[in-house]
C-alpha cells in the first residue's frame, strides 16, 4: 500500500522502474548524446570560472535583428458585438509591456528578454515560462507527489505527437472516448498503434457525464474476450472537463473510479485540457441572460476553488498519469505554445523527444506569453492585491475569458430556446459545464430508424444525419455531426445522432441569432421533407458517398 510518506519520496529511479515498460520501442532506442556534454573529467581538475566560449554555434544576441518589443495587450477580453478597430486610435489608452534586448535587476528570473528567448534555448523551455506553468498547476492542481515537472511544447497537437511517441508502438492501444477530438488517432496510427473506443454517458446528469466506468471495468477485465489479438499494452486518453465534442465533464468520484481501473490494469492516463478554464455556470432559462461573472457572484476564489474541476494529477498516487495544458484557448492559438506536467522520468524522456524532433517551442511565443503572465501578475499585485501570488493575474485572465465564453453561451441558447424547432421538439439542447461546444441531439422520428438489421439501422442513422446536413447547409447553417468525431462508427453510430455546435467564432448577437433560426429551419425541412415525396435529394442507403 503506498503510504503518503511514500508518495513525497517516490524517486527518479522509481518511476523509472515503474513506467520503463510503458515505453514505445521507438522510445527505447532513442539515445542522445549532445556533442557539447563534457564527461569523465579527472575529480582534481579545477575549471576555470571564467572560461572564454568557443564551444556552441550559437550567434552573438548582436546579431539579431530584434533589439526591442513592445507588446500591446487588453485588460479585458472583447465583447459579443463590439468589433475593434485594427490600429488602437490616437488618444485611446491602452496596456503594454516589453521584451527588452537584455532583463535586468530583480525581475531577471521572472521576465525574459530577447538575448535568451530568442536563442537556442533548453529543450524542456525557457525556465521563467516553466516555472510560471508549475505555478498553474500548483494553483489548482498540486500533484500528491513531489517529483514531478513540466515541458513546454509547440501546443497541444505537439504534446500528442510527443506522447505517442513515448509509449506508442505497434503492440500499444489507445483507449479513447468514443466520440473525441479525433486528431488523436492519426497521433496514434503514425506511431503504429491502434484506437479503441470507451462508452461515453452523455447526459446533463453531472454524476454519469463522461466515461462509463462500468464498460470500462468490463473492457479492461475482459480484455482478451474483447481484443484477442491485442496485447494489453494500455493508454487512455481522456479529455475529462469540456469534453470534446459533447461538453461533458467528469465528476471527482468518477475520476477516481477510473483512475483505480486504470491502476489496476495498468494504464497510462493521458488527460488533455484545453478547456478546462472556460468554467460555464448553470444556464438559466428563466434569466437567460444571467452571467454571475458580471455581477461578481464569481470572485477569483470561488473560479479557482470551486468552479475549476480537479486534475487526475490531484489523485495520481502513481505517477501515471500526464496532464496536457494548452494557451490556445485562453490566449491564441498561433502562439502554439502548449506544456505537459508529469513525472520526472518520464518529463525527461519527453525532453529527449524535443530534442531530436522540435528542440524547443517558439523563443518568441515563449517571450510573449512569459511576459504577458509577468505583466498580469504584477498588476493584480499592484491593483488588487498585494499579497496575491504571481499566477493569480493569469487566472483573473481567465476568469474573464470563461466571463466571456459564459455570455456568448446565453445569448447563443437563447435564441435557440426561441426557435420554432425547440418549441416542437424536434432536438434536445444538452448544456455544457465548460468550454466552447454544445450538444444538439436530434429527435428521431421511429419510421425513420425502423430497421431490426444493426447494420441497416446505423446507416439509416446516418443517412437521417446526412439528410439534415444538406438542410442545414442550405438553410445556412454548419455545425459539425457527431458521427464524424468517432473512433470507431461501428460501435458508436447507436449513440452519434448530434449536432456539436461552438459559440467561440461568432461577431454579434445577430449572427447567432440567425444561426439559430437558419438550424431550425433546417429542423423543420428534416422533419417535413425527410422519407417523403418530398425529399429533394436521392441520398444511397448509407447516405453522403465519402463521408
Amino acid at each position: 500500500m503506498t503510504t503518503d510518506k511514500d508518495l513525497n519520496t517516490t524517486s527518479y529511479d522509481k518511476f523509472k522502474a515503474n513506467f520503463e515498460s510503458a515505453l514505445s520501442k521507438l522510445d527505447c532506442n532513442r539515445v542522445t548524446d549532445p556533442f557539447y556534454i563534457i564527461k569523465g573529467l579527472p575529480e582534481d581538475l579545477k575549471q576555470s570560472s571564467s572560461p572564454v566560449y568557443l564551444a556552441g554555434g550559437m550567434p552573438h544576441e548582436s546579431m539579431f535583428p530584434f533589439k526591442h518589443v513592445s507588446v500591446k495587450y487588453r485588460d479585458a477580453p472583447g465583447s459579443l458585438g463590439n468589433l475593434e478597430s485594427s490600429t488602437i486610435k490616437e488618444g485611446e489608452s491602452y496596456n503594454s509591456y516589453d521584451i527588452p534586448l537584455y532583463s535586468e535587476g530583480s525581475v531577471k528570473n521572472q521576465q525574459s528578454d530577447i538575448a535568451r528567448a530568442f536563442q537556442y534555448s533548453e529543450n524542456v523551455g525557457l525556465e521563467s515560462l516553466r516555472e510560471f506553468t508549475r505555478q498553474i498547476i500548483k494553483k489548482v492542481n498540486t500533484p500528491i507527489y513531489d517529483n514531478w515537472d513540466v515541458l513546454i511544447t509547440s501546443g497541444s497537437s505537439d504534446s500528442l505527437s510527443k506522447v505517442c511517441d513515448l509509449f506508442v508502438d505497434e503492440d500499444t492501444t489507445v483507449l479513447c472516448e468514443e466520440f473525441t477530438f479525433v486528431n488523436i488517432c492519426s497521433h496514434v496510427k503514425y506511431a503504429q498503434g491502434s484506437c479503441v473506443p470507451v462508452k461515453l454517458e452523455v447526459s446533463d446528469d453531472p454524476k454519469s457525464q463522461g466515461i462509463d466506468t462500468t464498460y470500462l471495468s468490463d473492457l479492461l477485465e475482459n480484455w482478451s474476450s474483447y481484443y484477442p489479438d491485442k496485447k494489453k499494452k494500455l493508454v487512455l486518453y481522456t479529455i475529462a472537463t469540456g469534453q470534446n465534442p459533447t461538453g461533458v465533464t467528469q465528476s471527482l468520484e468518477k475520476r477516481k473510479e477510473i483512475y483505480d481501473i486504470c491502476c489496476k490494469h495498468n494504464v497510462i492516463i493521458l488527460e488533455d485540457d484545453p478547456y478546462g478554464y472556460l468554467q460555464l455556470p448553470k444556464y438559466n432559462a428563466k434569466d437567460p441572460l444571467k452571467n454571475p461573472y458580471q455581477d461578481n457572484t464569481i470572485t477569483l476564489d470561488v473560479f479557482c476553488s470551486k468552479l475549476l474541476k480537479p486534475s487526475y494529477m490531484t489523485i495520481d498516487t502513481e505517477g501515471r498519469v500526464l496532464r496536457l495544458e494548452t494557451f490556445s484557448k485562453v490566449g491564441s492559438p498561433g502562439l502554439r505554445l502548449g506544456f505537459i506536467a508529469a513525472n520526472t522520468y518520464l518529463i525527461e524522456r519527453l525532453s529527449n523527444i524535443s530534442f531530436m524532433t522540435s528542440r524547443n517551442a517558439s523563443g518568441i511565443s515563449q517571450s510573449i506569453t512569459n511576459n504577458l503572465l509577468f505583466e498580469l501578475g504584477t498588476r493584480y499585485q499592484k491593483e488588487v492585491d498585494s499579497k496575491a501570488s504571481m499566477i493569480d493575474g493569469w487566472f483573473n485572465w481567465c476568469m474573464k475569458i470563461a466571463g466571456e465564453y459564459t455570455h456568448r453561451r446565453n445569448v447563443l441558447f437563447k435564441a435557440i430556446h426561441e426557435t420554432e424547432a425547440f418549441k416542437k421538439n424536434y432536438f434536445q439542447l444538452l448544456e455544457p459545464s465548460c468550454g466552447m461546444f454544445a450538444t444538439i441531439v436530434v429527435n428521431m422520428k421511429p419510421e425513420w430508424i425502423s430497421s431490426d438489421d444493426k447494420t441497416k439501422r446505423k446507416d439509416q442513422i446516418k443517412r437521417a444525419m446526412d439528410y439534415l446536413l444538406c438542410c442545414l447547409l442550405e438553410t445556412g447553417c454548419l455545425p459539425i455531426l457527431g458521427y464524424k468525431m468517432t473512433i470507431c462508427r461501428d460501435f458508436s453510430m447507436d449513440r452519434a445522432n448530434f449536432l456539436r455546435i461552438t459559440f467561440a467564432k461568432a461577431e454579434s448577437a445577430e449572427i447567432f441569432e440567425q444561426g439559430a433560426k437558419n438550424m431550425s429551419a433546417a429542423f423543420e425541412r428534416l422533419n417535413e421533407e425527410y422519407m417523403t415525396d418530398k425529399e429533394l435529394w436521392d441520398l444511397p442507403a448509407t447516405g453522403l458517398v465519402g463521408m
